[in-house]
């Protein structure tokens, strides 16, 4: 029998848009059914399937992954514990950090996240601590790809996910692909939606 797939689109959280004007709100760009429905909604149901305590991003900007990965963890009754820490130099747009975690606050109260601007390329904060869920959408060069998942990698607790973003990108699938390679205890998915995702988790080690 083949193992159970890391995450499935059955498995999708819609987020409700008319619920969520903050959301709303930080829109820079027209979203589609396709968005709710689809893309943001994998985010907000891989969190809520897994449950994580703690969530790292790489690569924030104006907090559209973010918000969706906390609202489906909120989504399970008695997760009371949670934190998001994010991590983003800027490079797209200057303060974009300083919004981000405005619209956190705003559209996921009561939440502990910490937004900080931060260039992964440089390693990670020191004592950052392990996570349950990792979002790795930062640099999309092959090699700023590759350094990205190799930090994740390390602050990845046995049995976490870590989502890729834009998988349908070449470099960042040449990157995936050398990783797994260099990489025991994974299990890989790819996932087909509007942008792309591959789903990586750490395998729990065996008992001898």
């Amino acid at each position: 029998m083949p193992d159970a797939a890391i995450f499935t689109a059955e498995e999708r959280l819609p987020i409700e848009p008319t619920r969520s004007q903050p959301f709303l709100d930080l829109q820079r760009e027209t979203a589609t059914p396709e968005h709710w429905n689809g893309y943001w909604a994998d985010y907000a149901g891989i969190a809520k399937k897994y449950r994580p305590r703690r969530i790292l991003e790489i690569g924030v900007r104006f907090g559209y992954s973010a918000i969706c990965m906390l609202y489906g963890v909120k989504k399970n009754r008695g997760r009371s514990s949670l934190e998001l820490i994010g991590l983003d130099n800027e490079s797209y747009v200057p303060g974009s950090c300083a919004l981000a975690s405005t619209y956190i606050s705003t559209a996921v109260p009561n939440v502990l996240h910490q937004i900080r601007q931060w260039d992964t390329q440089n390693g990670l904060p020191p004592d950052i601590g392990l996570f349950g869920l990792i979002h790795v959408d930062g640099d999309h060069s092959h090699d700023g790809a590759l350094r990205d998942l190799r930090l994740a990698w390390g602050v990845l607790q046995p049995g976490g996910i870590t989502i890729v973003d834009d998988y349908k990108f070449p470099d960042i699938q040449r990157a995936v692909a050398l990783f797994a390679s260099e990489t025991t205890r994974l299990k890989f998915q790819a996932h087909e939606n509007l942008q792309g995702h591959c789903y990586l988790q750490k395998q729990e080690e065996k008992n001898a």
